[in-house]
């Protein structure tokens, strides 16, 4: 695969994990707002929306690279 198209899928992948970080963030600090833990007037909410976000865009990010074996097609066995 020519360089150009994996530097293009790792931009698009960042891309993907940042929106998908957001998307857990607010869901999950909404989730915990209707528990009671965060507040909407307090530091509170930020720091969960900031935490989650950072957690989830390093778990996504980090995926291809934990799990490299499972993406990559085994070499066929050589002809002799």
């Amino acid at each position: 695969m020519p360089t150009w198209k994996i530097i293009l899928m790792l931009i698009a992948w960042v891309f993907v994990a940042a929106f998908i970080g957001v998307v857990s963030a607010i869901v999950g600090t909404e989730i915990l707002r209707l528990i009671g833990v965060v507040d909407d007037n307090n530091d509170s909410y930020q720091i969960s929306i900031n935490v989650i976000w950072v957690v989830m865009f390093v778990v996504v990010l980090a995926v291809p690279f934990v799990f490299r074996s499972r993406f990559v097609a085994d070499e066929p066995p050589p002809d002799a």
